[in-house]
């Protein structure tokens, strides 16, 4: 038990477990509280019932008070019935939203220590004070969060919850509730208890509490907020970031009067959202966007000028400026003693940039208090670009990280709310959450040394030696320049000696270093083959065992591209397995490389990895603008763009409508074939200006015909169509995850010519588990399996339920293996796909519903979506939707496909591989809501989840029978379009096709214009 005045947290990170409170048995109250509760004129039948819920508190009611804060009411509140606690009412002018102008001038207005927050229409428990108070009595800067549930109370009076008193949850457990908002943020991060920066995200603002001390430490609630949403939010980061003990109170539980659909009028959220980016420091509110100047950075760079030039000075402020750690703010300490005016010529230089600061000292921590980062880096040191995301990235998992330089400075990067909380305790803040040593070398840190002249290059600037080893290897496309580029590595060492090969080898690894992968420029290339620098020319006796040791070490991507540099260069006799000769003398890769240019096929592009190039965070809008893939100015004369973009750019690919391209911008055919392929895959549209004629046999005759096709005037929805298409067969044809299957006919293995064995596929195989308990709806579900292109899919049907009769005439036509089990109807659906997957053989698994419409690629594009994400489950989202009820095909969600969203992917539309699907504990023994537990026991084991486009998949909703309990008017409200009747067009499934929750005869009308 706290013994006197509380004292500030000093506990690991945000584990509030460990801090010294009093169990709630044990609990005896000593200080009194106030309670805070705005109120508007629009909750003037609320209102009662939270004033008669509190007079059931078990707090002494001589040691709480309730101060109303009106926000321009008309006519003003006047209470008809007086509690019998101490209330006061509190009137201030109706200045917009004002609830965080109510929440500051309750603060302002109250008699006691303790704040606890209620909104107006917010019933509490009656242990609600008492659960808040218990941690404020024992510490002084804890944030406390109760737990709200949202019920519809329309028809309880206030007499009705006085006279329940403590027996209210008995009044409203029976009801139909919204469970608190945060609860899966809770078992995320273990109650807020783990390493999570996002904790503040699991407030609910009118259920929380604080002490009256920090609450104006922080500076209370922000005024500036005059719209609904984020001020509880912000208000939330502010005292994470400063240290405070965000407190998860499930005692303290409370009952909104209204279901969360009906709570608030949410238009213009997407603005508060944009407001709050500006002052919420964490990638949930601004992501990774550039070009942005927000008025709370990230990180604060305080970079000690010491008695070094101020030219120095402005040099190594600009190369922190271009950090790719670009929300930041450099706070230049210049202490003038010698009045030789370099403060004032610093001023100068960077008069005009928000993001340079010219201070004589202080603490960082007083100048940016909510900047989640601070950055220390002393004078004379030099450092290379990309110095604070270096910290960024390896500070990891503790609080501080620290590289000490030779000649005694410090070079420090510290999460604030450690600095904070050190404050306070007037301790280090590495005793919070751990210090981690960092070698300056691995940053590129360096003490400069005095008298020496600056080198002529700058730290950002590569070796010009470097630079041309780099660019050779970008240039190697092919088995020919393999060659070459091995035969001049040879002539560069026999000139040099032996004795200069571990320099030459040194440099290789700069070289994988010194590459931008993000360009595509030849990624699995070019680490193969510096990889092989270090092995090939090392010693004829030990060619081999030392090429075999470079390769088990560089990974799957740098082996096979060492393996296929070695065949090239050895000839067919030593040329492994993976690689073999042709007749003609060329070389062929076995995972789809290149042929010489006289053979014809596909092959003749190079694979590109899809790792890098594929349609990830892809942009529905685009923009109105257009690029071209050259300079513009060489475009023929009627054809115009805005802007000329890099193939590698992809971040500029996004931001466009479409590119322009034509043959006078690349070297040959060839290698045009090959940018093209690598763009359509991150699904960026391509018009070909001159038509590109000769690339039907490179890039296949469907993808040159889309490309050919001037895309100027489709809309977003026929953008986003066009770009699925092409994706599809960029993907499908030129990708390495797939090359590898052209080996043999579809869906088989191919055989090697040399042994007559059938060499393994690279696709894994599907086991599709589809369970039903509606012998109507079977035929159909069957139909859509067998009517999927991808080539290895494995059925596994779980007849749920009687009634279906003999269940192999259903799957004799599937043309696929397949495995029919029985289920008892009592069975939960969770147990139904387990015995399912029990039974299955495929590597991954796929859930499909029977009363769901799919297209025949519906399977190859969650395969392709979990190759290019890495995700561990993968999915389709919900976006389209027949009602048939209201016959009515409805559009949700436009766009917000291809990125990575939790609890947002449809349960029939899902993929997990088998080996992820146990480690998140297998599929949950639930009759409902199946899909959604699923994601959350991958998100709960540090799992990916994965949300693709919504093309050829659409949702079927029957009037009964749907597990998901939503009425139609759902969907309508928040359809973006909508269509009469069964429109399977909308979601790209042929125009014929039937709707199975109809029963196949979903109706057709004539298309509204």
């Amino acid at each position: 038990m706290t013994v006197g005045a509380p004292r500030p947290a000093a506990v690991p990170w945000n584990d509030w477990s460990q801090a010294p409170v009093s169990p709630p048995a044990a609990f005896a109250p000593a200080e009194a509280v106030t309670v805070v509760v705005p109120y508007y004129q629009s909750h003037a039948e609320a209102l009662p019932k939270t004033l008669a819920a509190l007079e059931a508190q078990s707090y002494p009611r001589g040691l709480f008070e309730v101060v109303v804060v009106d926000d321009g009411s008309d006519p003003p509140l006047a209470l008809s019935r007086r509690p019998p606690f101490q209330t006061r009412i509190v009137h201030q002018d109706r200045q917009g939203f004002g609830l965080a102008r109510a929440r500051n001038a309750g603060a302002r207005a109250a008699s006691h220590d303790i704040l606890l927050f209620l909104d107006s229409d917010v019933l509490a428990g009656p242990g609600w004070i008492a659960a808040h108070a218990r941690w404020h009595h024992a510490v002084s800067d804890a944030l406390t969060l109760g737990a709200t549930s949202y019920v519809r109370t329309t028809d309880i009076s206030a007499g009705a919850v006085r006279g329940a008193g403590e027996a209210l949850a008995g009044l409203l457990g029976d009801r139909a509730a919204d469970p608190p908002r945060a609860e899966g943020l809770l078992r995320r991060t273990n109650a807020l208890r783990s390493k999570d920066d996002a904790v503040f995200m699991a407030i609910a603002g009118n259920n929380f509490g604080v002490r009256k001390a920090f609450y104006e430490e922080l500076g209370g609630s922000d005024e500036s907020f005059a719209r609904w949403g984020y001020e509880d939010t912000e208000f939330a980061y502010r005292a994470h970031v400063r240290g405070g003990l965000i407190v998860p109170v499930r005692g303290a539980h409370a009952w909104h009067q209204g279901r969360w659909e009906e709570e608030r009028n949410r238009r213009g959220s997407r603005l508060q959202h944009e407001k709050a980016a500006q002052l919420i420091a964490h990638r949930l509110f601004r992501g990774r966007r550039r070009g942005r100047v927000f008025a709370v950075p990230e990180f604060v760079v305080t970079l000690a000028a010491g008695d070094q030039e101020a030219e120095r000075t402005v040099e190594a402020a600009a190369l922190l400026l271009a950090d790719r750690a670009h929300d930041l703010v450099v706070r230049i300490v210049v202490r003038d003693e010698s009045g030789d005016g370099r403060a004032a010529r610093l001023s100068e230089a960077f008069g005009c940039d928000p993001r340079v600061l010219i201070s004589a000292g202080g603490n960082p921590l007083d100048d940016f208090p909510a900047s989640p980062f601070h950055v220390s880096l002393p004078s004379g040191v030099e450092f290379a670009r990309d110095v604070v995301h270096r910290l960024r990235t390896r500070i990891g998992g503790v609080a501080v990280a620290r590289a000490r330089l030779p000649g005694g400075g410090v070079v420090e990067i510290a999460r604030a709310w450690a600095l904070h909380r050190a404050r306070r305790r007037g301790a280090c803040p590495e005793e919070f959450g751990g210090l981690r040593s960092l070698p300056a070398r691995a940053l590129r840190i360096r003490v400069a040394a005095r008298g020496r002249e600056r080198p002529a290059r700058s730290w950002g600037e590569p070796h010009p030696k470097r630079s041309r080893l780099a660019d050779s290897l970008r240039l190697v496309e092919g088995p020919a320049e393999a060659r070459t580029w091995f035969a001049w590595i040879g002539y560069r060492c026999r000139r040099a000696g032996r004795g200069a090969w571990e320099r030459l080898r040194r440099k290789a690894g700069h070289v994988a270093e010194s590459i931008d992968w993000r360009t595509g420029d030849g990624p699995g290339r070019a680490a193969a083959l510096a990889s092989a620098v270090a092995t090939v020319f090392w010693r004829a006796a030990n060619r081999r065992r030392l090429l075999a040791w470079h390769a088990a070490h560089a990974g799957r991507r740098a082996r096979a591209g060492v393996a296929g540099a070695w065949g090239a260069l050895a000839g067919s006799r030593d040329a492994p397995a993976g690689r073999r000769r042709t007749s003609d003398g060329g070389a062929e890769c076995a995972e789809g490389g290149m042929r010489r240019p006289g053979d014809a096929g596909p092959r003749l592009v190079p694979p590109f990895d899809l790792r890098v190039w594929n349609p990830i965070r892809w942009r529905r809008t685009g923009g109105g603008r257009v690029g071209a893939l050259g300079p513009a100015g060489r475009l023929p004369a009627g054809v115009h763009a805005h802007c000329a973009v890099r193939p590698g750019d992809l971040f500029g690919l996004r931001g466009l409508h479409h590119v322009k391209d034509m043959a006078a911008f690349h070297a040959d055919e060839q290698r045009r074939a090959a940018t093209l392929a690598r763009v359509a895959a991150t699904g960026a549209l391509v018009h070909l200006v001159d038509g590109g004629p000769r690339l039907g046999p490179l890039l296949g005759k469907e993808l040159r015909a889309l490309m050919a096709q001037d895309p100027s005037r489709l809309d977003a929805a026929g953008r986003e169509a066009r770009s699925i298409q092409v994706r599809r067969i960029a993907l499908r044809r030129h990708s390495s995850f797939v090359r590898a299957e052209r080996r043999g006919p579809a869906g088989t293995a191919g055989q090697d010519p040399r042994s007559g064995r059938r060499a393994a596929s690279a696709l894994p195989v599907v086991s599709v588990l589809l369970a039903t308990r509606r012998p109507e709806l079977l035929p159909q579900a069957v139909d859509a399996v067998a009517r999927q292109t991808y080539p290895r899919i494995e059925l596994v049907l779980a007849l749920h339920g009687s009634g279906f009769g003999d269940p192999g005439r259903a799957v004799a036509g599937v043309g696929r293996p397949a495995k029919t089990l029985r289920m008892p109807a009592r069975e939960p659906l969770g147990a139904v796909l387990d015995a399912a997957t029990a039974a299955s053989s495929g590597d991954l698994l796929a859930k499909m519903d029977d009363d769901d419409a799919y297209g025949p690629n519906h399977v190859w594009d969650l395969v392709l979506a979990r190759a290019y994400s890495r995700a561990q489950l993968v999915g389709k989202g919900l976006e389209f939707v027949y009602l048939a009820g209201r016959d009515v095909t409805v559009h949700l969600h436009a766009g917000r496909g291809e990125d990575y969203r939790t609890m947002t992917l449809a349960g029939g539309a899902m993929l997990i591989s088998r080996r992820d699907l146990e480690r998140a504990g297998g599929w949950p023994p639930a009759r409902r809501g199946v899909d959604k537990a699923l994601v959350e026991r991958v998100l709960r084991t540090r799992g990916a989840v994965y949300r693709t486009h919504g093309s050829e998949y659409v949702m079927v909703r029957r009037p009964d029978g749907h597990t998901w309990a939503t009425p139609d008017d759902y969907f309508l409200d928040k359809a973006e379009a909508s269509a009469p009747g069964w429109r399977p067009e909308m979601a790209g499934l042929p125009a014929d096709s039937r709707s199975p929750g109809a029963n196949g005869r979903g109706k057709r009308r004539p298309p509204v214009l």
